[in-house]
């Protein structure tokens, strides 16, 4: 890291010497002034303080300080003067110097002083310099992808990202939906205030509400202080409410009232605080089959529903797949310092033959595994295929079809006896009432269907065994 250039101004050589011998030692590097204008000419935005005496020939120190101000309004100044009047001091400060020293000065306390000022400066460079990279990281540009679903929601997303509406999005787990809604903050006029993700599902539901509206010390056993809620650390921005379908239903009318009031009250509290903030949510669930079921208030839907995008699974957008491990590859060159330029024409197929049921994010980790893996500039068919890590999620729509074997407050039992005799029924459907042909097709004996047909309680006509009673192999409940 490059030393921080401290300007010294002084009339007096022996003064200037004395200052330039303390801040290298310190490890700076002085630049030297003999008086205002000397200073005005050497000063640029590499400079990170400056340090003039106040009583000089034609500008007086104040003057100077005033002059820089007007051109750098941030740059820091500490005055140093021979006369230790209170009138010149409080001048100084007035006018905008971060500090004041009479003569004799103590070089530890200037050196303290200084330490401050570049500790702070770092910070405030790390900053700029992280939210940079995460506005980058999350701008339109992310969003990848050319098939005719991306380009809708690029689109979308660029045309109301400036504007207050609230934002459902509404997709499977990992076709980004998260993305989605940071894209809409730091591309909207609100980037400049916090992005304040809750993710409804990850957090118990007795810690959520703490969570959201922040509570007061004293209003329950652990509130030991005073704690702010994600709304009030949100105001001026964005609040990303991840899986907003997972809230329970009394959640949910606190939050109805912070969109329709713009006003929450912390627990504990009876003061209402106002905010304003811009609710973005996202649910993988089907919210219009919950409010059916009555687990999720209609009233709320169509606050938070006043823009509706929808992410698209990856199954359904095969053609970003490519577009989407030459950004991944990219990603992970940089933040692994590797240098892999594409992928093989077998590793590609591989990649497209995949059906992807944890869509995006899966396929961004298998990419960052074969950036690991791969020896070669190029990713080849046997990494590509070591990448992809067998997947226990169900496969696209079998959480539907589960779902609906199960009723409300079915167990485990109940539900399979559901799916084996629907089974059973499509077999008959399927083979015209037939009990043979249907106990082939279940692949199954007769015996084995005529017993599990009499343990669920169904009624069916078997036609008369063949002449001679062939003999039948033992069902599975005979064995």
């Amino acid at each position: 890291m490059a030393a921080e250039k401290i300007l010294v101004v002084d009339d007096e050589g022996n003064m200037r010497e004395t200052l330039r011998v303390i801040l290298e030692q310190e490890g700076y590097k002085a630049i030297l002034a003999e008086d205002a204008r000397q200073a005005l000419n050497l000063c640029d935005a590499s400079v990170s303080v400056v340090i003039t005496d106040e009583k000089m020939p034609n500008i007086s120190g104040t003057e100077l300080l005033r002059q820089i101000k007007r051109i750098y309004p941030d740059l820091p100044v500490i005055m140093i003067t021979a006369y230790d009047k209170s009138s010149l001091a409080v001048e100084a400060i007035k006018a905008g110097a971060y500090d004041y020293f009479p003569k004799p000065f103590d070089p530890e306390r200037i050196l303290f002083v200084l330490r401050k000022i570049v500790e702070h400066q770092r910070l405030l460079s790390e900053n700029a310099r992280l939210k940079g990279q995460l506005e980058s990281r999350f701008d339109i540009k992310s969003i990848v992808g050319q098939s005719p679903q991306m380009r809708e929601i690029i689109e979308l997303v660029t045309t109301v990202a400036s504007t207050p509406s609230s934002v459902l999005i509404e997709g499977e787990s990992g076709t980004g939906k998260e993305l989605i809604a940071r894209a809409l903050h730091y591309l909207g006029d609100r980037r400049k205030d916090p992005f304040v993700p809750v993710n409804c599902a990850a957090i118990p539901e007795t810690l959520l509400e703490a969570e959201l509206f922040g509570y007061r010390k004293g209003s329950f056993t652990d509130a030991i202080r005073d704690k702010k809620g994600r709304f009030e650390e949100a105001d001026g921005g964005t609040v990303f409410l991840d899986e907003i379908g997972d809230m329970s239903l009394a959640l949910q009318a606190k939050i109805l009232r912070v969109l329709q009031e713009r006003e929450f009250t912390k627990i504990g509290d009876e003061k209402a605080i106002k905010v304003d903030i811009r609710i973005v949510a996202a649910t993988n669930k089907n919210l219009l089959e919950e409010i059916q079921k009555g687990k999720f208030r209609e009233d709320l839907y169509y606050r938070v529903n006043v823009i509706n995008i929808k992410a698209p699974p990856l199954s359904q957008r095969t053609e970003d797949i490519p577009l989407l491990v030459q950004f991944f590859i990219r990603r992970f060159n940089s933040e692994m310092g590797k240098h892999i330029t594409g992928v093989s024409e077998e590793a590609m197929s591989v990649l497209m033959a995949h059906s992807w049921p944890g869509n995006v994010r899966e396929l961004e980790n298998a990419i960052e595994r074969a950036v690991i893996l791969s020896k070669g500039d190029i990713i080849q068919g046997d990494t590509a295929r070591k990448s992809i890590v067998p997947s226990t999620a169900p496969e696209h729509g079998l959480d539907r079809f589960i779902h609906g074997f199960f009723l409300e407050g079915d167990t485990y039992m109940q539900a399979v006896e559901a799916f084996e005799r629907r089974l059973i029924e499509k077999a008959f459907q399927r083979s015209g009432g037939a009990f043979s042909k249907a106990a082939e097709q279940l692949n199954i004996s007769r015996h084995a269907l005529r017993y599990r047909m009499q343990k669920l309680g169904m009624r069916g006509t078997e036609e008369e065994p063949p002449p001679g009673g062939a003999k039948e192999e033992p069902g599975p409940e005979g064995e």
